[in-house]
């Protein structure tokens, strides 16, 4: 009787051990996608991308940052500019509120500004 006892509470143990290891490994990934920006998107300026540069380099006024980061972007191809090689990380990990609906990163940000035309619009 007590083999069979045992025996029992091995399988049951070994149940127990196999399905609380099959619980902790199962668990879903999750896999974040960037949200889709739409065409119409307007970046501005001074709403959304000078409060970005004005973290690190708060000694800047508007006009002062509006040239520098203007000379460190292509215009031809924005996503090749300067700026992202500087400050890549960075700006790939700062998120700007476009509206109450989006948010997108500063690096997209400025790279859908470049290709307006990079207006300095305040």
């Amino acid at each position: 009787m007590m083999d069979k006892k045992a025996g029992f509470l091995k399988v049951m143990s070994t149940v127990i051990i196999l399905t609380g290891a099959s619980i902790l490994t199962s668990c879903e990934n999750y896999i974040w996608s960037p949200p889709e920006i739409p065409e119409e998107v307007v970046i501005s300026f001074s709403e959304h991308i000078y409060p970005v540069c004005n973290d690190c380099h708060d000694t800047w006024d508007l006009e002062r940052t509006y040239e520098k980061l203007t000379g460190k972007l292509d215009m031809a191809d924005p996503e090749s500019s300067a700026i992202f090689t500087i400050h890549g990380s960075i700006l790939d990990n700062i998120m700007v509120q476009v509206d109450d609906d989006l948010s997108i990163k500063a690096s997209d940000a400025i790279i859908i500004w470049a290709e307006d035309g990079a207006e300095f619009n305040k």
